[in-house]
């Protein structure tokens, strides 16, 4: 009715209908609760939790070549909180505290 995006979405795959890239809820344009995203091949990209539009929750991506979630990094209104495991190089990685988008 007035032109927003509003109710739950799935996008597919064009050419296979059975592959979802895009999942998604939005309520008066805004996202909402949880989202998805995968590559065309089915591949996932991004998890991640939303509320009013904003980051609200744990957001995650996905590493391909080692088919596994990285660790979950958690927003609160858009901004990070709390402890996130940074991925490095050779199996190393870095503890960041983040207090109000703020390492």
């Amino acid at each position: 009715e007035k032109g927003e995006l509003h109710g739950p979405q799935t996008c597919v795959n064009y050419y296979k209908k059975d592959i979802v890239v895009i999942r998604a809820f939005w309520k008066n344009d805004k996202l909402e609760k949880d989202f998805f995203c995968a590559n065309d091949d089915g591949t996932p990209v991004v998890q991640a939790q939303y509320k009013d539009g904003e980051l609200n929750g744990e957001y995650k991506t996905y590493n391909a070549s080692e088919k596994k979630w990285n660790d979950p990094i958690t927003y609160k209104n858009g901004k990070r909180e709390g402890v996130a495991k940074l991925n490095g190089s050779n199996g190393h990685y870095t503890v960041v505290f983040y207090k109000d988008d703020k390492p």
